[in-house]
């Protein structure tokens, strides 16, 4: 299998979008989207979960605290020395893993000059979505300190991913322009 330069571009451009969106987290906002982000596929020791922080240079001091405080909401239980997360755990990190393979998507796609304006617009709306996500959520009886960590986190991302490849190409910025253009015009 072949790898070229947009496939590796797309990766990085993702891991730093994810880095800068864990950045802006709080530690305990920070830990609990690792360990959700980490335990998607199997059980793993808090220990290589800290790797993965490490990795992407950022601090998880907050792990044992939030594994925890996962474990009393049902979402997280503890099997020897590793943890794993419930069904209800594994649909919740899944809702996250959908939003970053989408973004990913994206920037792929971009790279390739294959997304459309619309495609870019779609994204814009990522945290309003996670609004919606957030009260939904709420009047079901999540805690709001579960929660609103992971709509910080999607919201972050799809801007930082967003930004970043502004940053690599101008034609974001001017998708942008033309969406406010064309809405400013509907709003007159």
């Amino acid at each position: 299998m072949t790898v070229n330069n947009k496939d590796i571009s797309a990766e990085l451009i993702l891991e730093r979008a994810v880095r800068h969106s864990l950045l802006v987290l709080s530690p305990h906002a920070r830990s609990l989207v690792m360990l959700l982000r980490s335990l998607t596929d199997k059980p793993k020791k808090l220990n290589d979960v800290i790797l993965e922080c490490e990795t992407l240079r950022v601090r998880c001091s907050k792990l044992e605290e939030v594994a925890d405080y996962l474990e009393e909401l049902g979402l997280l239980e503890r099997r020897g020395d590793e943890v794993a997360l419930t069904e209800d755990g594994s649909e919740l990190a899944a809702s996250i893993k959908d939003v970053e393979h989408e973004i990913a998507d994206l920037i792929k796609m971009f790279l390739e000059g294959l997304s459309s304006d619309f495609d870019i617009y779609v994204h814009l709306f990522t945290g309003v979505a996670s609004i919606v996500g957030v009260i939904e959520g709420y009047a079901l009886g999540l805690p709001l300190k579960l929660i609103l960590p992971i709509h910080t986190y999607l919201s972050c991302l799809s801007a930082s991913a967003l930004a970043l490849l502004a940053r690599k190409n101008k034609k974001i910025i001017d998708i942008l322009e033309k969406m406010f253009e064309e809405i400013s015009v509907q709003g007159s």
